[in-house]
C-alpha cells in the first residue's frame, strides 16, 4: 500500500467487546474496527449518532458520500487555519469540550488505580 493510499478517506465502523471473568468482571476490552461502506457507515449513525461522537459535538450531520467527497479539503484544515475565525475557534472548543466529557473518565479511573496501587 503506498502512502498516497494510506492517506485516502476510509469509513470505519468501531465495536468494544468484553471478555468477561466467569464472575462478571470485565478482564478485557478489545476494540474492533472495520472497514465499511457508505451505506453501512449511514446505517450505523442512523442506528446509533453516538457511533460519531466527535461529528454530533460538531453538529456534521453529512453522510457519509460526502465525507468521502469532503476528505481531502477536510484534512487540508489545520489548527492554526481554525484559530482565526470565529466559527474555527467554536468547533475548536467543541471538540475540546467532547474530548473532555469523553476522556475524564479514563484519566479519573487511572488515577484510582494509581492511587490504589
Amino acid at each position: 500500500e503506498s502512502w498516497h493510499d494510506l492517506l485516502s478517506a476510509r469509513l470505519v465502523v468501531q465495536t468494544t467487546e468484553k471478555q468477561l471473568h466467569f464472575s462478571g468482571k470485565t478482564m478485557q476490552l478489545k476494540e474492533v474496527f472495520r472497514l465499511v461502506t457508505a451505506d453501512e457507515f449511514d446505517a450505523e449513525v442512523g442506528k446509533q449518532p453516538s457511533a460519531r461522537p466527535f461529528g454530533a459535538a460538531l453538529h456534521d450531520t453529512r453522510p457519509a458520500s460526502q465525507l468521502i467527497l469532503d476528505f481531502s479539503r477536510d484534512r487540508a484544515q489545520s489548527l492554526s487555519q481554525l484559530q482565526q475565525t470565529q466559527h474555527g475557534t467554536q468547533l475548536l472548543n467543541r471538540i475540546a469540550q467532547e474530548a473532555h466529557r469523553r476522556f475524564t473518565p479514563l484519566v479519573e479511573a487511572a488515577r484510582r488505580l494509581d492511587d490504589a496501587g
